[in-house]
């Protein structure tokens, strides 16, 4: 690899744990462990739409379903 094309992976690895660490609601220069990649496959296995809905309406605070 360039040097271009390892700064742009690096880059991107950095942007892909930055948005996990957010989503996760991790401190700032934390890094995954094997046991948060194995929770993330496992949620992942478990996702459906209606349960991301669900999860979304309870990080706003929100009802769910909505009330009509």
């Amino acid at each position: 690899m360039n040097q271009v094309t390892t700064a742009a992976v690096i880059g991107l690895v950095n942007a892909v744990f930055e948005i996990l660490r957010t989503h996760l609601g991790k401190p700032e220069g934390w890094r995954p462990t094997e046991q948060d990649w194995d929770d993330l496959v496992i949620a992942n296995a478990e996702a459906t739409p209606e349960k991301e809905k669900a999860d979304a309406a309870a990080r706003l605070g929100i009802p769910w379903p909505p009330v009509e």
